[in-house]
C-alpha cells in the first residue's frame, strides 16, 4: 500500500500493531492497517481514495477514513495531531525504503508513547490488545535505554 501511495506523492507513517511488529520483531496478528498522513495529504482525499479503490478497497467509514477489502481494514489518521495527542513529534520519525516503498516508522519509545495515550482515550481504553502492545513496547523501550 505504501508504494501505491508513494506513486501519488504521499509518504505514509505506519502505526498500530503492524508498526509494533516491526519494532519488536513479534507477530501480533494485526487485523487492520493503521496509516497516518500529513494534513495536506488527508485534505487531498481524492488521491487517497483513488489509490484505495484502485487496490480493490471500498470506503466504509468516511469519518474515520477507513477502507475495507474482505477482512482487511485500512484506516488513515492525521500524523500532525500526534504531538498534542501523545507528545510525539512526527518530524523525528525514521524514513525507510524497503520493497520499493518509502514510509515513516516510529521508534519503540515513540510508539509506546502513542499507545500510552491511546489506552487512556475514550475510544480505545477497553481494548485488551492495545494494553498488551503498550506493555510490550514500554518494556522494550525501557530495555533499550
Amino acid at each position: 500500500m505504501a508504494a501505491r501511495l508513494n506513486r501519488v506523492g504521499i509518504t505514509p507513517y505506519l502505526l498500530g500493531s503492524l508498526a509494533a511488529e516491526r519494532v519488536l520483531g513479534r507477530d501480533f496478528a494485526p487485523h487492520d492497517l493503521d496509516w497516518q498522513l500529513r494534513s495536506a495529504d488527508l485534505h487531498a482525499w481524492r488521491r487517497v481514495t483513488a489509490v484505495m479503490v484502485g487496490a480493490g478497497y471500498h470506503l466504509v467509514d468516511p469519518h474515520e477514513h477507513a477502507f475495507r477489502m474482505g477482512k482487511t481494514l485500512v484506516a488513515f489518521g492525521d500524523v500532525e495531531t500526534l504531538p498534542a495527542y501523545a507528545g510525539v513529534d512526527y518530524r523525528t520519525f525514521t524514513r525507510v525504503t524497503a520493497g520499493g516503498a518509502t514510509l515513516w516508522l516510529l521508534t519503540g519509545a515513540q510508539l509506546a508513547a502513542v499507545y500510552a495515550a491511546s489506552v487512556h482515550d475514550d475510544w480505545r481504553a477497553g481494548k485488551a490488545k492495545d494494553r498488551a502492545l503498550w506493555a510490550a513496547l514500554t518494556t522494550e523501550a525501557e530495555a533499550t535505554r
